[in-house]
């Protein structure tokens, strides 16, 4: 490798070269001939003049002296110095290679945990959507095998207050004792005299039961709602209705009747009832004929 030679030693091998035409001869002793204006005046011995050095001559002087610059054997403290840096060098180069290295372990580390954290999200979010089918499922298979089971526990009706031409009204109690809500949609309402219930459930005529509120819900358990009719259907006369309060004969008064509704799978259903006179209690009762006492 090339060294830089300070300005004074590239000078200091040119300047000689080229004041070397005027510099006075020297004796042997090596001092200078001083000449007296009158030997200057003379011309040289033999009789040619002296050429200045030519540019070759002093380009060839620079690169001598170059060259013993470079030639020039360094020191140990440089020597020293020179090794200390490499090492150095090469103790940054193994460090940052090191770094590189860990560098792209940890991306390929984070790479790896972002997938594994997103497929754990898709597993959970795939068994969250199993779960909630089944326990759909399970609700519905509970609710088709227990749906809404409405029982009827009263019926406000006062049988000899229709006598007489007076206002033939009534008030229907419907209970849900099923495991399930219900919601409800209409009531019809259907009255007979003899001694049984009419082989034919007579709806085509019947009149509807107007509940206290539309679409009323009426919650597993505990829950009920009323329904207000008229017996504005009703055909019988004072005298059958007379002979039913007293069974004459053996007369009866039934009341049929007919609940539509919704369970919560939206399966339309129904229940229908039949009750009739009691003389004794003066109230209505169960029939338990199997025509008239069902769900569906």
């Amino acid at each position: 490798m090339l060294k830089v030679l300070p300005v004074g030693l590239l000078l200091a091998g040119v300047l000689p070269l080229t004041n070397g035409a005027y510099a006075q001869p020297t004796n042997e002793n090596g001092s200078s001939q001083q000449s007296s204006p009158d030997k200057q005046e003379l011309p040289n011995q033999s009789g040619k003049p002296v050429a200045p050095p030519s540019l070759k001559d002093i380009l060839q002087s620079i690169a001598n002296a170059i060259e013993a610059g470079n030639d020039k054997p360094q020191s140990a403290e440089e020597r020293a110095n020179a090794q200390r840096d490499l090492a150095a060098q090469e103790d940054m180069a193994k460090w940052a290679k090191y770094m590189l290295i860990i560098g792209l372990a940890e991306a390929v580390i984070t790479a790896t945990g972002v997938v594994l954290v997103w497929r754990t999200l898709l597993h959970t979010r795939d068994a969250a959507i199993h779960a909630g089918k089944a326990v759909k499922e399970a609700r519905n298979a509970i609710e088709a095998d227990h749906p809404p089971h409405f029982e009827i526990r009263q019926i406000g009706l006062q049988l000899a207050e229709w006598l007489d031409g007076n206002e033939r009204t009534g008030e229907l109690f419907v209970f849900n004792g099923g495991a399930t809500d219900a919601t409800l949609d209409v009531t019809s309402i259907a009255f007979h005299t003899g001694k049984h219930p009419p082989p034919k459930r007579p709806f085509d005529h019947a009149e509807m039961a107007n509940p206290l509120r539309d679409r009323l819900s009426i919650f597993a358990g505990g829950e009920g709602a009323w329904w207000k009719f008229t017996g504005n259907g009703c055909t019988a006369t004072d005298d059958e209705i007379r002979a039913a309060l007293t069974a004459q004969d053996g007369t009866k008064f039934f009341i049929i009747g007919r609940i539509h509704f919704w369970d919560r799978q939206s399966i339309y259903r129904h229940k229908v009832f039949c009750r009739v006179y009691d003389p004794t209690s003066r109230r209505f009762i169960e029939t338990n004929d199997a025509d008239y006492e069902y769900h569906s």
